[in-house]
């Protein structure tokens, strides 16, 4: 039995005429019949009885068609969902971000996305830069938003913005002046670092490494607001993209401190199994987070 022959028996059983069932295939009568037969001797049973003219279903026949009836509704199921997948009318979408991200750059671009397809969920998933990749790499997560300081094996990264590391403390720190600092002075500071596996965390530490230098790291987090609320008590210093600290910034709470001749930044990307083939969800959804970047 194969489904060729029962979509042939599914149109004569219904229209009980082979001539008929013909018409609707756009095939020949003889073809339907030899369709049939062959379809009769895979079952080992007859699943029509012929009288003169008159066609009728055997008892194989009555089953048979109970059954080939579930079968095509299903069939009909299922072009349907997948036009409506391709269509961007249902589906279900797994993002993966970095906590930093998540907050201060999914919201705008989930909103979007939503606002253009109410029918599509969308979950995410946050962890450190290593996680996402990970949950990439593992496929549990289709794509990815993260800060990126090197390349990951079996991932594609899209870049689509550039983010500045800041050095920021309480308006009362001591390191708190007019001129920028130079980096050996925060060796004798407490310093709260993000947690290892960051994009942030081994930007900060290779800058101390290329400079000769081991820093006092009093906590690592991947709270950023942790990581704020400590700094403004007074008693330590710390690293975050400036995207982070605008509300704090804006108000005074903390402050900037540059660092004579060091830079640093996070390039912010995309990511995706190389040569995927991302759903058109996906797609759709990567179209939105680079228009909102930009």
């Amino acid at each position: 039995m194969n489904f060729h022959q029962l979509k042939v028996f599914y149109e004569a059983a219904k229209l009980l005429s082979f001539t008929k069932a013909a018409e609707v295939l756009c095939v020949s009568q003889p073809a339907v019949t030899a369709q049939i037969r062959a379809l009769e001797e895979a079952s080992g049973t007859k699943l029509f009885n012929k009288r003169g003219s008159r066609l009728t279903l055997s008892e194989a026949g009555v089953i048979l068609i109970q059954y080939a009836h579930k079968v095509f509704e299903l069939e009909f199921e299922m072009e349907m969902a997948l036009d409506d997948f391709l269509s961007l009318k249902r589906g279900l979408l797994r993002v993966a971000s970095t906590k930093t991200y998540a907050r201060y750059v999914m919201p705008s671009v989930i909103s979007k996305f939503r606002e253009r397809y109410p029918s599509i969920k969308v979950v995410l998933d946050e962890g450190s830069s290593r996680y996402v990749c990970r949950t990439l790499l593992e496929m549990f997560n289709e794509i990815g938003v993260l800060g990126v300081s090197g390349e990951v094996e079996g991932l594609q990264f899209t870049p689509f913005k550039e983010e500045e590391v800041c050095l920021f403390a309480s308006p009362c720190h001591p390191l708190c002046r007019d001129e920028p600092i130079h980096l050996e002075e925060l060796t004798d500071e407490l310093i709260i670092m993000r947690e290892e596996g960051s994009t942030l965390h081994s930007i900060v530490m290779d800058c101390f490494k290329k400079s000769g230098l081991s820093p006092t790291v009093l906590l690592q987090t991947s709270n950023s607001d942790l990581i704020k609320e400590m700094v403004a008590k007074g008693e330590s210093v710390a690293f975050l993209v400036k995207s982070a600290l605008e509300e704090e910034l804006s108000s005074g709470k903390l402050v900037l401190i540059p660092i004579k001749d060091q830079t640093m930044k996070i390039k912010v990307c995309s990511a995706n199994l190389s040569e995927a083939n991302l759903s058109p969800a996906a797609q759709a959804f990567l179209e939105i987070l680079h228009l909102e970047a930009n």
